[in-house]
């Protein structure tokens, strides 16, 4: 965001005392990167046995982006966020996370610190057999 400013003076004539008055008006512009991720673009397949395996996530690439996180809920050790450069992410899941369901999301990023909405989730469940992904 910049902010612009100009400074203008007046002076106000009273006899015999002189007093000068000013005034700031500040506009504001932003700018912001269209950095955005559509809410269908999140793909997800898995593979595994008793209750672990791997997760692999694709996405299509937004505008302006320069990055990706990926956040991930379910299981042990609660929320986590990985980062990613490109448009895709793999994720190992431990054995005997039986009867778990991890919940996925991925949000675009910009250089300017900017992070665009999360996308639609894709939930991964695992068990004993295998995995499934809704």
């Amino acid at each position: 965001m910049r902010l612009v400013a100009p400074l203008t003076a007046a002076a106000v004539l009273v006899p015999g005392v002189a007093v000068a008055t000013w005034q700031r008006t500040a506009t504001a512009s932003a700018t912001w990167s269209s950095a955005t991720l559509g809410s269908s673009t999140l793909s997800a397949t898995c593979t595994g046995a008793l209750g672990g395996g791997t997760v692999s996530l694709t996405w299509t690439a937004a505008t302006n982006a320069t990055g990706y996180t990926v956040s991930r809920t379910g299981g042990t050790g609660g929320p986590v966020s990985y980062t990613s450069a490109t448009t895709s992410y793999g994720d190992t899941i431990p054995i005997l996370s039986l009867a778990t369901t991890f919940t996925y999301t991925v949000k675009a990023t910009a250089a300017t610190n900017w992070t665009g909405p999360a996308s639609a989730s894709r939930q991964v469940a695992f068990g004993l057999l295998g995995c499934t992904v809704t």
